[in-house]
């Protein structure tokens, strides 16, 4: 597990933060919990998809998603939201699945300037 802080033996030296686990996009935690930063990264999604989890459609998980960043936004304006696209499964089935979630979540993040929400992904 990755530690942060920034006594030895942490990443606050070059990658100063927390870490905050969210299994599911609606439980990434209320704001007051996630900062402030100046960048925030957030990584969750696989698991809304797997088949016997799945209780959204991907509209519906995006959209929750797009809620919880402009929650974010809104508390902590000046810091950059980088949303990460998910990678890549060895299952052919999810992959779909993870294909739509992705252009789905790289069209949210296409709606925000100057680089308040981006997206980490080399292509889709």
């Amino acid at each position: 597990d990755l530690v942060y802080g920034t006594s030895k033996g942490t990443l606050g030296k070059w990658l100063p933060g927390m870490r905050i686990k969210a299994p599911k996009v609606h439980r990434i935690p209320e704001p007051h919990l996630i900062g402030p930063f100046r960048n925030i990264v957030l990584h969750v999604g696989i698991n809304d998809l797997m088949p016997d989890q799945r209780t959204q459609t991907t509209h519906q998980l995006v959209k929750t998603y797009e809620n919880k960043c402009r929650a974010i936004m809104d508390m902590y304006p000046k810091s950059k939201i980088y949303v990460s696209l998910l990678l890549p499964t060895k299952d052919r089935q999810l992959n779909v699945e993870v294909n739509n979630f992705n252009s789905a979540l790289f069209a949210m993040c296409k709606n925000y300037d100057g680089g308040v929400m981006a997206y980490i992904a080399d292509d889709i």
